[in-house]
């Protein structure tokens, strides 16, 4: 209460030199609000953020009355603050300089005594920096999650800003940690997956690092750091992390958390080629989740059944409705799967049958379900032989959200034109996914769906009784990358 008071007073202080209509027109407050504001109602932390944006103010001062009221006016202050800090440098530099054998006499015991104070001084400044900014800092959090939720970016990018400065004068440990996940959040909506990254990177070295013992509540924060590895293709570092976590939530075996983090890390290993590994791993977690975790488990699961050969295709549909609970998992996902698995087989029928399941889905706009469609709707033309080239068109954009598939989508036009009967542009793609393949990054693994796609092309496109021996070597390798992964359990990958 005493810090909203001052914060309000503080708040007085500007309305001396402002009036509350040009407050209003530079924070994009109405007037309103503004008035209210000035008639001593609590201000909010997204108000402060556009104070600090719109008025040139100084956060440190604005939040716990320290420095000058704005930015523009610390300048000075700031240089003797620095004055001070230097000082304050030298002195434990010179303390460093000296041997403890040479701490004698009146004058070197005053450089420690002076260096004592100040450091006194230190720890009372940031033990009273605490306690003011740290109701201001939960209200910004709380603020920005709130605009996180309305996917309100310049909000966002304003709170996330405030936030910053105020972090740095709270040692609040756990609203830091809010802090980094809300700005990996924020990180995802502005599609940069890199930023995103680097957050969760923070937040799970510091799950793996500072915990005496690993809580539910740093498997969540593991898990959702190796989703995003494995988002982006790092599977192998994935696996790495989500093995070390096992290791070390050992004595958490029974919680529903820790069998989550073990089915992801089962289904890591599938994506990494170990299929029956994973698949044990999958089945053996699966049934041990709660009914909202364990829904949005069985999609994958049902992936791996059928690429393994356990599952009939047309059973998959079947598998499929019992898969939801409510805000669980998007029938999209499932129907995803089954239309993905339809277009490796290049079966006309499971098409048929798989475009039917996703065009029926409740709930579903012909729009939203593009990015599923596009694609099987075209293969299927093509098994009809109804295509024409130029139909691809429309079936390119669809992947756009798919960043590090994008290099691997000329295989898929590879297997519409060779399944067209166009095998000169079907040759075309085909060198062109290749081309991706051979610049790969090494730490990159990508969906081994869409590779056994190129390589099933290079079977059908390169002829056996060829004379090249370059044609010779690439049809010979990916008949070995297909007899590898079959021997490993992708039966659905024989050619």
């Amino acid at each position: 209460m005493a810090a909203q008071q001052a914060l309000s007073a503080r708040f007085q202080e500007l309305l001396k030199t402002h009036s509350q209509s040009e407050v209003a027109r530079k924070t994009g407050y109405s007037l309103s609000n503004v008035n209210r504001y000035a008639s001593g109602t609590k201000l909010p932390g997204d108000f402060c953020g556009a104070l600090v944006q719109g008025l040139g103010v100084n956060p440190a001062w604005l939040l716990t009355g320290e420095g000058a009221p704005y930015m523009a006016d610390i300048s000075a202050g700031t240089q003797r603050m620095a004055g001070n800090m230097l000082e304050l440098v030298e002195a434990m530099n010179a303390v460093a300089r000296m041997r403890l054998g040479a701490l004698q006499g009146k004058h070197h015991l005053r450089v420690l005594r002076e260096l004592n104070d100040a450091l006194v001084r230190y720890e009372e400044l940031r033990k009273r920096l605490n306690e003011h900014s740290r109701p201001i800092f939960r209200q910004l959090l709380n603020d920005l999650d709130s605009a996180l939720r309305k996917f309100d970016l310049e909000r966002v990018t304003d709170l996330r800003k405030a936030a910053t400065q105020v972090a740095r004068l709270c040692d609040d440990e756990g609203l830091t940690r809010r802090l980094m996940e809300t700005s990996a959040r924020a990180e995802f909506l502005a599609r940069n997956a890199d930023g995103a990254l680097a957050f969760q990177r923070k937040l799970a070295l510091s799950s793996l690092i500072n915990s005496r013992e690993i809580s539910d509540e740093d498997c969540d924060v593991i898990r959702r750091y190796c989703v995003t590895l494995r988002g982006q293709g790092r599977l192998r570092e994935a696996f790495r992390v989500c093995s070390a976590a096992l290791e070390l939530a050992r004595d958490r075996e029974e919680s529903e958390v820790f069998h989550d983090l073990a089915f992801l890390r089962g289904r890591i290993l599938a994506g990494l080629g170990e299929l029956r590994e994973g698949l044990v791993q999958m089945q053996a977690h699966a049934p041990l989740l709660g009914e909202r975790r364990r829904s949005s488990a069985y999609p994958a699961l049902l992936r791996a059944l059928l690429l393994a050969g356990l599952m009939a295709p047309m059973a998959g549909f079947e598998f499929a409705p019992d898969l939801y609970a409510p805000g669980a998992v998007s029938p999209a996902t499932t129907a995803e799967i089954l239309l993905e698995f339809a277009c490796l087989r290049a079966d006309a029928a499971l098409l048929r049958r798989a475009l039917k399941f996703a065009e029926d889905l409740p709930g579903r706009t012909p729009r939203e379900m593009l990015p599923v469609l596009a694609w099987p709707r075209a293969i299927l033309r093509a098994l009809e032989r109804q295509a024409r080239g130029a139909d691809w068109q429309s079936v390119a954009p669809a992947f756009a959200s798919r960043a590090r598939a994008t290099g691997l989508v000329p295989a898929l036009e590879a297997q519409f034109h060779s399944l067209r009967g166009d095998k000169r542009r079907a040759w075309t793609c085909h060198q062109a996914a290749q081309q991706y393949l051979d610049t790969l990054p090494r730490h990159i693994t990508l969906d081994l769906l869409w590779l056994a796609i190129h390589h099933r092309n290079a079977l059908g496109l390169l002829a056996v009784e060829s004379g090249d021996p370059e044609v010779l070597a690439l049809r010979a390798r990916s008949a070995q990358w297909l007899s590898e992964h079959v021997r490993r359990g992708f039966i659905a990958f024989a050619p």
